[in-house]
């Protein structure tokens, strides 16, 4: 029986190959801890990659009022609006001073509203937080990944909870 020639592998080179790196960086944010660290890895990137970062803050209105907002009443709105323009600065406030990103505040449903501003800004990738699934809730309710994925223009990435958060929501 003869032998198969022993192979010779060679290291691979990652700038062999031509990435263009993302120019245009969307980042989700909703307030919570996930959506925040979503922020902070889209931020590093957008350094890394010299990319423009866009952060969208959506207002979730398809079931009237969220719950936080609803004293105001429906006359209201402008002042609904100018408490998410506030909430949506204090989110961003502590992004590095030399990166210019663009603050964008949505009313209505989140996935549709990101996947609106992803399309008219021309993302290259979508970066979003991911609470819903570390805990069963996920089940009950899908996250709005879940249902940016089958339709999102672009890359989708999902920063997920770290293991000792994770671990401490069960």
């Amino acid at each position: 029986m003869s032998q198969a020639p022993a192979r010779e592998f060679r290291s691979f080179d990652p700038s062999s190959v031509p990435v263009a790196p993302f120019q245009r960086i969307l980042v989700a944010i909703d307030g919570s801890y996930d959506a925040g660290r979503a922020l902070r890895f889209a931020a590093e990137l957008a350094q890394y990659c010299k990319a423009r970062l866009s952060v969208v803050h959506v207002i979730n209105d398809t079931d009237g009022l969220p719950a936080q907002f609803a004293w105001l009443g429906r006359a209201s709105v402008h002042q609904y609006q100018d408490l998410g323009r506030k909430r949506l600065e204090l989110l961003t406030a502590d992004l590095p001073a030399d990166l210019m990103a663009e603050r964008i505040l949505r009313v209505g449903d989140p996935a549709e509203e990101i996947l609106d501003v992803a399309r008219t800004w021309e993302a290259d990738v979508i970066v979003t937080g991911n609470p819903a699934h570390a805990h069963l809730g996920h089940f009950l309710h899908r996250g709005v990944d879940d249902e940016l994925l089958p339709y999102a223009p672009c890359s989708l990435l999902v920063i997920g909870p770290q293991p000792e958060v994770a671990s401490n929501r069960r």
